[in-house]
């Protein structure tokens, strides 16, 4: 996307308005990029309010807290009151909706949601309530400036509820993750971030889901059943360690001894021993 086709639209609430009721949230403005590569805002100046960014289209990198994360589509993310923000735009085309917020209990609202902080997956972009929120910034009546707040209210309690439902669907998506390891485990390249290209989720999603049912990281799951073909290989074949390696997708030989040591207390030969007697 040339730089000069970039698309902004965003709407102000009118201080002096907004001054008239005491509200404990309070709508600030609202808006609709469309902008892409070399599009970034690295403010260095700390902001007094709370933006919540949805993902629509393309992607952008957000520093948070220190740490690099991608926006993707149906992902949302948010910067905390006095946070600096810095976001890049990592595709010819970004496209994403945000809105601000403040208030005296603004902070303690944005806690009580329990979101997290990396960029979390929440489906498709509302973006009638996001057209609404602009349509109530240009009313500058008291009832508008009620409803702009009940309506921030709304989208924060969408990404609250969407974000619980991918939390009751975690055990679908851990199944299809076991199920992808069990067919990819010999392949020494298989990661994470490659079941997660698999499955169509952002790794932090998964992690998030099998920490939650397996109280393991996606790692050690994908380590473990690793390890349980390679007991199992030297139970019942004659395999050398360096074939058992190469059919489970364990990196060296050495490796694989530390793991079956520290599995069963004995090396390798020794477990085969025990495993051919009994």
């Amino acid at each position: 996307m040339n730089k000069n086709k970039f698309f902004t639209n965003a709407v102000y609430r009118n201080p002096k308005e907004s001054e008239k009721l005491s509200l404990p949230l309070r709508l600030r403005s609202v808006g609709h990029y469309e902008v892409g590569i070399p599009w970034r805002d690295r403010d260095d100046i700390v902001k007094d309010f709370i933006q919540v960014f949805w993902g629509i289209e393309g992607c952008a990198e957000f520093t948070i807290a220190g740490e690099k994360y991608l926006l993707q589509p149906g992902f949302a993310t948010y910067f905390l009151r006095m946070e600096r923000h810095f976001i890049e735009a990592k595709s010819t085309l970004w496209r994403y909706r945000w809105f601000t917020f403040d208030g005296p209990l603004a902070d303690t609202i944005m806690e009580s949601f329990k979101l997290p902080r990396e960029p979390f997956h929440v489906g498709p972009c509302p973006e009638t309530l996001f057209n609404q929120l602009a349509a109530v910034l240009k009313d500058i009546s008291p009832s508008a400036t009620l409803r702009g707040s009940a309506l921030a209210y709304e989208i924060l309690t969408s990404l609250q509820d969407n974000s619980s439902l991918l939390e009751e669907s975690g055990n679908s998506l851990v199944e299809r993750f076991v199920e992808t390891v069990r067919e990819n485990f010999a392949d020494s390249s298989f990661s994470v971030s490659a079941a997660a290209d698999i499955l169509g989720t952002h790794r932090s999603t998964l992690f998030r889901a099998v920490q939650k049912k397996n109280g393991i990281s996606p790692v050690n799951l994908i380590m473990n059943i690793r390890l349980q073909h390679a007991l199992e290989l030297l139970m019942n074949s004659s395999l050398t360690l360096k074939e058992i390696c190469i059919k489970t997708g364990i990196t060296n030989e050495s490796y694989l001894s530390k793991l079956v040591h520290a599995s069963t207390g004995m090396s390798p030969g020794r477990f085969r021993k025990r495993g051919a007697v009994s």
